[in-house]
């Protein structure tokens, strides 16, 4: 019989705690970590455990995979899997599983309000119009109509928000990771919207770069995929420069970001705390989804396994 450990804290409606203890979890961690870096602390969550479900605060690097000794199948409470060793993990027999495009509307529906809201100067206008000031002139914004977008990326969520760009009458260009960095580079050259929609990993790290932002003209940037993928350094650089006129960001190479981070002060970013996955639906789906998928290896067919 399997001994299941849910380690981090994740979103339970009643009717999904109820099928949880009917499955025998014997830890239901109701908070995460202090820190991601807790190994200790996370280790002691896994305990003797042969199925984990964790999150991503609760990260299972090499350190701790090869101190679980029972440990035979996780299942993360995300699409990203960058926060688990699946190296060590595969060499090791143990089989992880995520939850794809469980969140594909929240993002795509966050990605294109921020890009209304970043066109048009809203977040400013509306602290200044409450600073007691009624400047129109201040505040001229650009419409998406006739602009174009491109997409680092083509899944599911990119598919969504070029669908719903194509609305406003944007032009959408895509690329994928088939794509080139001098095809890349071209098309960043041509785009006034630029979505991260990639996963990350070797291949998309700092994938926008130094030589990326160098090509870019008054671009809007929104990164609400993983941090990583956008250089935030070169980030920071070209704000100052123009070349990004603003940028949206949910998420940071390092989480949470310090709070000295020049990016979460600076005047042209718009900053949210990981969220554009949060909604009702999609975190309710996300947690269905994952029982599903244990109940699935317990009957040794799981689904949506990585490795």
């Amino acid at each position: 019989m399997e001994k299941i450990h849910v380690i981090g804290k994740i979103s339970l409606t009643p009717q999904q705690r109820k099928r949880l203890e009917k499955m025998g979890v014997s830890y239901l961690a109701d908070t995460d970590p202090i820190s991601r870096s807790d190994f200790d602390e996370i280790l002691k969550r896994v305990g003797d455990a042969t199925v984990v479900l964790n999150n991503v605060s609760t990260p299972l690097p090499e350190s701790v995979l090869n101190r679980c000794h029972g440990l035979k199948f996780i299942q993360t409470w995300s699409t990203g899997v960058d926060h688990i060793d699946l190296k060590y993990a595969e060499d090791k027999g143990i089989r992880v599983a995520n939850v794809r495009n469980y969140s594909t509307e929240a993002v795509a529906e966050k990605t294109i309000g921020a890009m209304i809201l970043l066109a048009n100067d809203l977040l400013t206008a509306n602290l200044d119009a409450k600073n007691g000031n009624w400047n129109y002139q201040g505040f001229t914004g650009t419409e998406l109509k006739g602009k174009t977008l491109l997409t680092v990326g083509y899944g599911e969520t990119a598919k969504r928000v070029s669908k719903l760009a194509m609305v406003f009458g944007m032009k959408v260009t895509n690329s994928n990771s088939k794509t080139s960095i001098h095809e890349l580079n071209r098309l960043i050259e041509r785009a006034h919207f630029i979505t991260i929609n990639c996963p990350l990993n070797r291949d998309t790290y700092h994938l926008i770069g130094s030589q990326q932002f160098e090509l870019m003209k008054d671009v809007v940037l929104i990164n609400y995929a993983r941090g990583g993928i956008v250089d935030e350094d070169s980030l920071l650089r070209f704000l100052e420069s123009w070349n990004v006129k603003c940028a949206a960001l949910d998420v940071f190479e390092k989480e949470p970001p310090g709070k000295d981070n020049a990016l979460i002060h600076h005047p042209r970013v718009f900053v949210t705390p990981h969220i554009s996955w949060n909604t009702i639906e999609s975190m309710t789906s996300l947690t269905e989804r994952c029982i599903d998928n244990i109940e699935s290896y317990i009957e040794g067919t799981p689904l949506n396994t990585v490795v």
